[in-house]
């Protein structure tokens, strides 16, 4: 083996030895390193060697050689990270060798023996260059030997999170950091950890010169709306973006700041969330029963989670689906809070089985989330989407009433406004049953909530696209025209259950999601994110991963709308918005309802289709919808509705 080689061995070895290892060792090299410089020093101011001999030389070196190494210590020499710049190291390692030598001094003149000035003088110097010079050259030499075998990291912001993100990348060594970004002018041009800080406005100058293949935000406290200005400004560059976890994870121990994740979903949004209102939070959960239907879902089991969080006396978990259950109720499980939990599977649509889970457990509450909710699969099964959707709601509702349920709340959806999919109009449909029942009794109030797309839902196109990209593409958007509205899981969750507070009974409330987002500039940002260069299908540009037009499917709009009104009223909560909303006649709702039912029965989805093209549903399947006009006082924005003509399978 070629001396070139051994070198290179050695040196993969020596990283990938241990912490504790590796400041063992370096507390051995500086230990050597003093002791040579020492004996070096008198060899050379009274060029003889008969001091070797002498005992009290070699108690004077112990002393002199501990003082320094504890000065290094002190200064950090030997932590993980080390000392955060070479004049830092050089700082330490000269203050460490000038108390030594100011020791070395006063025992010559305290103990039998005797040095001249110039051997202090000497060490001094040489100590010096033998433990700052020797790790500065060393990180000079082998920095770039370590980069380029390794993934080339920017770390955005240079505070305590980036320092102990800079030192955990050290440590674990699968990421070679080449610098800093910092919005501080303060630190621009400065060195930490023996790395320069960029200024963010310079990325493609800091990218060129470092080389960099991502960007890490250690901003664990940043508000979304400054991570989303920062990706912002990322996006165009060829760089991979992860980030360390929140602030509160990091706090709360669940998470360490080392741990480096994709950016989260939220994070493209910018909008940061409103502190629930904890009157409202408490109003129909706290101290009561509790139910959540398709409690294993993705909205179901995130209300699981904030309701555990209010202090319910009981929360009856009802599901079809066993894994589902079994994963929610494992979750809830392991937070060892004082709450009943109950896990029970079963069928909205089992009227006879609710009936007896609603009067065992005593609910109070009732949050009905359990829906079919993919719009092409609900398309080509339109009778088992009729019977759990529609049907399943009738049920539950009734049931509802005649246990003495206090609140009922309907989880809808933006799909339900001028339904032109199947399962837009089984939702429109389960509203219209929910408010044609609450005008007939006064013992359950019941709230319509509905809103748009919820991030990394199931169903939801970001874990599509996130998948897509990982598999290399491409990535498909089903028009490059199509919008829709997004929020978070967490936050649509909250807003439910303050919705439910608010409710009188009446009316629908609505979400305020925002702005729609064009779906085609998600996709081409996820790809941009992971470091990699989207592009066009059949366009004359190249990159990495391709976009392709898929075209819409049966019963897809381009553009969702979340009013059937022309306008909303605001509530007490910034983001609840309240629409009015006429019940329609109950004997009237329960003719159409015995035909839906019947037709179920019948298996006749030809006919149920026709059934709910129904007039009060309001059911399109022709209807492509353009910007439709959408009033959310006091701001207002204008559409228009265009035509399209779809295939519809037969179930």
């Amino acid at each position: 083996m070629s001396p070139g080689a051994l070198g290179r061995a050695a040196f993969s070895r020596l990283l990938g030895m241990k912490a504790s290892q590796k400041r063992w060792l370096k507390v051995l090299f500086d230990a050597a390193s003093l002791t040579f410089a020492l004996h070096l020093a008198l060899i050379l101011s009274t060029e003889s060697v008969a001091h070797v001999a002498g005992w009290p030389i070699w108690g004077a070196t112990a002393a002199v050689v501990a003082t320094a190494v504890l000065v290094f210590m002190n200064g950090r020499l030997y932590g993980s990270m080390g000392a955060e710049r070479d004049v830092d190291i050089l700082r330490v390692s000269g203050l460490g060798a000038l108390i030594s030598s100011v020791l070395l001094l006063a025992m010559s003149a305290l103990m039998p023996m005797s040095l001249p000035l110039g051997a202090a003088v000497i060490y001094l110097a040489l100590a010096v260059c033998l433990t700052g010079g020797v790790r500065v050259v060393v990180r000079a030499m082998f920095c770039d030997h370590q980069v380029r075998a390794k993934e080339r990291v920017l770390i955005y912001g240079a505070g305590d999170a980036g320092r102990q993100l800079l030192a955990a990348l050290r440590e674990r060594g699968e990421h070679a950091p080449v610098g800093f970004l910092d919005d501080d002018t303060l630190l621009h041009g400065a060195r930490i950890g023996g790395l320069e800080v960029f200024n963010p406005a310079d990325i493609a100058h800091a990218a060129d010169v470092t080389q960099a293949d991502a960007v890490f935000l250690a901003l664990p406290s940043a508000t979304r709306a400054r991570r989303k200005r920062i990706l912002d400004l990322l996006e165009p560059y060829d760089l991979r973006v992860q980030t360390v976890p929140d602030i509160h994870d990091i706090l709360s121990g669940h998470a360490p700041i080392s741990q480096i994740h994709a950016v989260k979903a939220e994070d493209l949004l910018g909008r940061d969330p409103i502190a629930p209102d904890p009157a409202l939070m408490a109003a129909t959960i706290r101290g009561r029963s509790v139910m959540v239907t398709g409690a294993g879902g993705s909205i179901g089991s995130e209300l699981c989670r904030q309701i555990l969080k209010l202090g319910p006396a009981r929360l009856v978990m009802l599901d079809q689906s066993e894994f589902a259950l079994y994963e929610i109720e494992r979750a809830l499980r392991s937070r060892n809070v004082d709450c009943e939990l109950v896990a029970k599977l079963g069928s909205v649509s089992d009227a006879s089985r609710v009936a007896t889970l609603l009067a065992r457990f005593g609910v109070n509450t009732v949050f009905h989330c359990a829906a079919y909710k993919h719009v092409p699969l609900v398309e080509n099964n339109v009778i088992a989407a009729v019977r759990n959707n529609t049907l399943g709601t009738l049920a539950l509702a009734r049931e509802a009433i005649a246990a003495g349920v206090t609140s009922f709340i309907l989880v809808s959806t933006d799909k339900a406004v001028r339904p032109s999919s199947v399962m837009g109009a089984t939702k429109r449909l389960a509203e219209l049953t929910c408010h044609a029942l609450s005008a007939t009794q006064d013992t359950t109030r019941f709230t319509v909530v509905r809103f748009g797309n919820v991030l990394d839902s199931s169903g939801s196109v970001l874990p599509l696209f996130r998948q897509q990209v990982e598999q290399g593409g491409p990535v498909t958007v089903t028009h490059p025209d199509v919008t829709r509205y997004f929020m978070t899981l967490g936050e649509a969750a909250q807003l439910v259950i303050q919705a439910s507070a608010l409710s009188d009974g009446e009316g629908v409330y609505v979400l305020d999601m925002g702005e729609p987002i064009k779906v085609v500039d998600l996709a081409f940002r996820m790809v941009r994110l992971a470091g990699l260069r989207p592009y066009l299908a059949d366009s004359m540009t190249t990159g990495d991963i391709r976009i392709e037009f898929s075209g819409l499917r049966d019963g897809e709009k381009l553009h969702e709308e979340l009013l059937i009104g022309a306008s909303a009223s605001p509530t007490r909560h910034p983001r609840i918005l309240s629409e009015a909303a006429v019940a329609p006649d109950w004997t009237a709702m329960q003719a159409l309802l015995a035909r839906i039912e019947a037709a179920c029965e019948a298996g006749d989805a030809g006919g149920m289709v026709k059934l709910l093209a129904d007039e009060a549903i309001g059911y399109d399947p022709d209807a492509l919808s353009g910007p439709a006009v959408v009033k959310l006082e006091p701001r207002a924005s204008t559409r228009s509705r265009t035509g399209r003509k779809g295939a519809r399978s037969a179930e």
